[in-house]
C-alpha cells in the first residue's frame, strides 16, 4: 500500500515515506560518515551513488564493465551498512532488538 504512494528511487521520498508513517528521519541517518571498503563518505552520498548504479542498470541498461570483485564486495558492504545503520536506529528508538 505503501509503495503505491511513494517512490522509492530517491531519498527524499524514502525520508518522506518513513517520516510520515515512523516518524524515522532518513536524512540524519544518512549524515554519517561511514567507512566502507577503503574510504570513508557520507552514507547519504554513498546510497546516492547507489541508487544511480541501479537506475543505470535498470533504466538505461549499463553495465559498468570495470566493476569488479572488490568493487561489487564494497556495493554489497555498503549495502549491509545502510541497512544495519537503519535496524540499529530502530532497535533504539523502540528500546529492543529486532533482530537476532
Amino acid at each position: 500500500m505503501v509503495a503505491e504512494w511513494y517512490s522509492f528511487q530517491n531519498i527524499d521520498s524514502i525520508h518522506k515515506a518513513f517520516n510520515e508513517w515512523f516518524g524515522i528521519d532518513i536524512w540524519n541517518l544518512l549524515r554519517q560518515r561511514r567507512k566502507v571498503g577503503k574510504r570513508i563518505a557520507s552514507l547519504e552520498k554513498r546510497l546516492k551513488s547507489l541508487i544511480n548504479f541501479r537506475h543505470g542498470i535498470v533504466h538505461r541498461f549499463e553495465v559498468n564493465v570495470d566493476l569488479d570483485r572488490p568493487g561489487i564486495e564494497e556495493l554489497i558492504d555498503l549495502s549491509i551498512l545502510l541497512i544495519e545503520t537503519f535496524v540499529q536506529h530502530v532497535e533504539a528508538l523502540l528500546g529492543e532488538d529486532i533482530r537476532d
